[in-house]
């Protein structure tokens, strides 16, 4: 659980920062990190990786937005990067397109660290890794109840021979940052459905190494007194238990 102390202290330091692009640096690893020439994201799933709430004006003024030469400390973190916005204020979305008259910042090349090197599972959202965990729990003879959008209740649950499975289910998620999120959520939403002593519980996740950083960081006893294993979903539909 470690990772949420380092989480809550980035977004401490981020409410700190007042002024500046450094408050913004998480959006330019992840827009640095794209090989598409667009990409959309919710003002939802950026506040959750930035750590911290967009302000006002962001939701109410494209001209927060705007693509403006001198830019604005937030502008300076997308154009530096090769890139331009587009925001939908009624959708709640930016969408960045990559600016073809430009390259990044120097024109340099740019080394990305590991965690932003782009795999099939990166690309992996919910409902994709739950119809992969259908096609493997049934493969295996089990019945299945998917929840699929949002539609509320448990994301997955099987049956086999009088055994039962529950297994609360996240997707890739936008930006690194959000994936802490979603894994604690994950945890957090399959321990209050705990009711029943005789199911067997899991969280899923696409096979990504962060996630596995995680659930390793995860106390040995918190797993052994739960019960609780961890299903890594791949592109491919493998699946992989790890307890």
């Amino acid at each position: 659980m470690g990772d949420k102390q380092v989480y809550i202290s980035n977004r401490t330091l981020a409410q700190n920062e007042m002024t500046g692009e450094g408050k913004y640096t998480r959006l330019g690893e992840f827009l640095a990190s794209r090989t598409e020439r667009e990409v959309a994201v919710s003002f939802v799933e950026l506040e959750q990786a930035l750590g911290f709430s967009l302000p006002g004006s962001a939701r109410m003024h494209p001209a927060w937005w705007a693509n403006q030469t001198p830019p604005s400390p937030q502008s300076r973190v997308w154009t530096s990067a090769g890139w331009r916005a587009y925001p939908n204020l009624m959708a709640g979305i930016v969408t960045f397109k990559r600016d073809a008259g430009r390259s990044p910042a120097l024109g340099r090349k740019q080394t990305l660290p590991d965690a932003f090197v782009q795999s099939p599972e990166h690309q992996l959202q919910e409902d994709e890794a739950k119809e992969r965990l259908r096609a493997f729990l049934e493969s295996a003879g089990w019945r299945t109840t998917i929840a699929l959008g949002k539609v509320p209740g448990i994301d997955i649950e099987a049956f086999r021979e009088g055994q039962r499975w529950i297994i609360e289910v996240k997707g890739c998620g936008s930006l690194s940052a959000m994936r802490v999120n979603y894994f604690l959520g994950a945890l957090g939403e399959l321990l209050q459905r705990m009711s029943d002593p005789e199911a067997k519980y899991s969280v899923a996740f696409p096979d990504l190494a962060q996630f596995r950083r995680l659930w390793e960081r995860l106390g040995t006893v918190a797993k052994e007194r739960t019960g609780i294993t961890c299903l890594f979903v791949r592109s491919n539909g493998e699946i992989t238990e790890v307890s």
